[in-house]
């Protein structure tokens, strides 16, 4: 998975986030999982790219999240 990702399960929607591909790879962080509704998920899928477009530095997602760490992305994402 690339910048962001969604992935339909039994139990809603796992959402992956940060994966990049080319000279310095990098596999996508879990986000959020279990997810139960389509809405929910495409809210956080808003989020994501509303922090994104406010954040200071432009590089890919995965950059960011290797700044500030998974825990504190998803702290800012999901709060």
């Amino acid at each position: 998975m690339k910048d962001i990702g969604l992935m339909g399960t039994m139990n809603g929607w796992k959402i992956v986030v940060g994966g990049t591909s080319g000279i310095r790879p990098r596999l996508a962080d879990v986000l959020a999982e279990d997810v139960p509704t389509e809405e929910e998920a495409l809210a956080i899928v808003a989020k994501i790219v509303a922090f994104y477009k406010a954040y200071l530095k432009k590089v890919r997602i995965g950059r960011i999240i290797e700044e500030m760490g998974i825990e504190k992305f998803r702290e800012a994402i999901l709060a």
